[in-house]
C-alpha cells in the first residue's frame, strides 16, 4: 500500500499536484478556518453557516480541496439554478465558495482558484409585494391564531418597519419607554439607529412584557433569542389565501403607507437606510394612488381644456 501510495504521490507530483492538498476536505476546512475567521469579523456569520450547511456541504462538503475543478463547480451551480432558487440567492453561494478557496489559496492548501471562472448571475432585485389593502382581513384573521410571540413580531413589523433580523435581536435594556423610542446598536449597515415607537408599537411591547423570560423583546430556547418564524408565517399565508408574501414585505408595506404620509428622507431615516435611492426602491406606488395624482392634475386646467362629449366649451366646440 505504501508503494501505491508513494506511485501516486509522484504521478500527482509530475502532475503540478500537491499531494497534501488531497487531505484537507472542503468542509474540514470551512469548520476548522473559515468559519472561526469569519466568527470574530462577521456579524451575520451564522447565515453564512447556514448557507454552507444547506447548499454546499450536502454536495461539496466531503470533497478534496485539490480534487475540485471549475467545471464542477459550474455543474453545481447550474444545479442550483434549475432548481429553481433565485439568482441572488446562486450568488451568495457563489460569493461564498470564492472567499472559502480564496482563503484556502491564501493559506497555502492551495495553488489554483477554480472559483476565478464562476461568474455571478443577473439579478433583480426590485420587488412590488406589499400586503395589500383588500388582503388585510384575511391576513390579520389568520395571524389571529398563530403563536403569541409570531403575532406580536408581525405586528411590530408592520408598525415600526423593522429588519426581522433587528427585531428578533432587539433586546429590553435597549427600549426606552420614556422617550418612546428603541435602540438598535448593530444594524445591517453597521450603525447605531434609533427606532420611534408609536403607541402601537408600545401597545405590542407591553404584550411581550408577558411573555419575557430573557433578555431579549422574542425569547427563544434558553437564552437565545427566537429564531426566523418561516413555518409559521407561511401557515398565516396559507390560511388567509395569500401567494407571494415575503416577511420582508411587511417592511416595505411599511414604507409604502409611510411615504403616504410624509417625505421621502424621513422614511429613509425610519427605515435606517443609506440612501434616498435605497428608500425609493421600497416604495411600491398603488394605481389608486396614481390615479387620484393625475387627477389632481387634471383638475387644475379642468376649466382649461375642451369640453367632452355633448358639452358645450368656452368656444363653442363639441
Amino acid at each position: 500500500m505504501a508503494v501505491f501510495q508513494a506511485a501516486q504521490y509522484q504521478e500527482l507530483l509530475a502532475q503540478g499536484v500537491d499531494p497534501r492538498v488531497l487531505a484537507v476536505v472542503l468542509g474540514e476546512f470551512f469548520d476548522r478556518s473559515h468559519l472561526l475567521a469569519i466568527q470574530h469579523a462577521q456579524r451575520s456569520w451564522r447565515s453564512t453557516l447556514s448557507r454552507f450547511n444547506r447548499h454546499i456541504r450536502p454536495t461539496l462538503g466531503e470533497r478534496a480541496l485539490g480534487s475540485i475543478t471549475l467545471a464542477e463547480l459550474q455543474r453545481f451551480i447550474d444545479g442550483l439554478a434549475a432548481a429553481g432558487y433565485a439568482a441572488a440567492t446562486i450568488n451568495r453561494i457563489i460569493a461564498l465558495l470564492k472567499v472559502i478557496f480564496k482563503r484556502a489559496c491564501q493559506h497555502g492548501v492551495l495553488q489554483v482558484n477554480p472559483t476565478l471562472g464562476l461568474s455571478l448571475f443577473q439579478e433583480r432585485n426590485h420587488r412590488g409585494r406589499i400586503l395589500r389593502e383588500d388582503e388585510y382581513p384575511a391576513f390579520f384573521d389568520a395571524l389571529g391564531d398563530a403563536p403569541p410571540l409570531v403575532r406580536a413580531l408581525v405586528y411590530l413589523l408592520l408598525v415600526t418597519g423593522m429588519r426581522l433580523s433587528e427585531a428578533l435581536s432587539a433586546r429590553w435594556e435597549d427600549v426606552d419607554f420614556a422617550r418612546n423610542l428603541l435602540r438598535l446598536p448593530d444594524t445591517k449597515n453597521g450603525r447605531s439607529r434609533l427606532v420611534p415607537l408609536s403607541p402601537a408599537a408600545i401597545g405590542i411591547l407591553a404584550q411581550l412584557r408577558e411573555h419575557q423570560r430573557n433578555a431579549w423583546l422574542f425569547p427563544g430556547r434558553g437564552d437565545g433569542h427566537m429564531t426566523r418564524p418561516s413555518r409559521a408565517f407561511r401557515r398565516v399565508l396559507a390560511q388567509a389565501g395569500i401567494d407571494g408574501l415575503w416577511i420582508h414585505d411587511l417592511r416595505r408595506t411599511f414604507a409604502t403607507l409611510a411615504a403616504q404620509q410624509r417625505s421621502l428622507s424621513d422614511v429613509s431615516r425610519l427605515l435606517g437606510h443609506s440612501s434616498v435611492q435605497v428608500t425609493e426602491r421600497y416604495i411600491v406606488t398603488a394605481d389608486a394612488r396614481l390615479a387620484a395624482t393625475a387627477a389632481v392634475v387634471g383638475d387644475v386646467f379642468a376649466s382649461y381644456l375642451p369640453p367632452g362629449p355633448g358639452e358645450e366649451g368656452r368656444d363653442g366646440l363639441a
